[in-house]
């Protein structure tokens, strides 16, 4: 989560106007690398019996102490760092802090910054969902086996994967062209990001086991044309 805003900033920095586009989308491309690689593995480890079935897909306990697998050692170090950590965090808290004024009522008043947090919401709620409910989508609507469930619930950001660097190229293109200007086209790619893809869900809630064609195409391509908010808010 924090290193979204850092990687941000430094783009903003040290990247021309009409190249902003393409480095982020370069930067964020571990977020479909790592669902692609999710959706298709937690799919197949349910399949293997002798791992346990569904049960291999959470081998990875929330805390150390939870564990049955980790040493005495291990677990002893890492408590101990993790008390350094909130000795360290309680001396920083008690420190005498000196705030500058902060100009809230601009902010939230602003028609950008709301703009952009409705954006990123819309966003962040679509990728949400189609991580948590394509599969079941998959599974109780198309009757898909598992195996079939977790390449085609991966390969929509295998689309995006690609549609992103395409979507960004194209805008800083366009950008280095004058053909539209910066603000232009922030609307236009987040049109298509938000639009695009909201039609296809639309078009997608009337789809039933007698159209699985039709269902995964406008999966795919909703999540694809959500790649528009690249060049759109995320970049201005």
């Amino acid at each position: 989560g924090i290193l979204v805003p850092c990687v941000n900033v430094l783009i903003a920095h040290w990247f021309p106007l009409a190249e902003k586009s393409t480095a982020i989308a370069i930067s964020t491309t571990g977020n479909q690398i790592s669902v692609i690689i999710a959706m298709f593995l937690t799919a197949e480890l349910c399949v293997l019996e002798f791992l346990g079935g569904w049960a291999s897909a959470f081998y990875i306990y929330d805390y150390p102490i939870n564990s049955k697998r980790i040493k005495h050692a291990e677990l002893c170090l890492i408590q101990e760092i993790d008390g350094t950590f909130n000795e360290l965090k309680e001396q920083k808290l008690q420190r005498k802090v000196n705030p500058k004024e902060v100009p809230w009522r601009k902010i939230l008043s602003s028609l950008v910054v709301w703009s952009t947090g409705m954006s990123s919401f819309s966003q962040n709620f679509m990728n949400v969902g189609i991580v948590v409910y394509l599969p079941t989508y998959y599974q109780n609507v198309l009757g898909m086996d598992l195996t079939a469930n977790g390449l085609m619930s991966a390969l929509p950001f295998v689309v995006q994967l690609v549609t992103k660097i395409w979507f960004a190229a194209v805008s800083d293109w366009i950008k280095r062209k004058e053909l539209m200007t910066s603000t232009a086209v922030t609307k236009l790619f987040n049109l298509i990001g938000s639009f695009g893809a909201g039609a296809c869900f639309v078009l997608l809630s009337f789809c039933d086991c007698s159209t699985p064609y039709l269902a995964i195409g406008l999966a795919i391509t909703a999540v694809g044309l959500s790649s528009g908010f690249i060049p759109g808010y995320n970049t201005r």
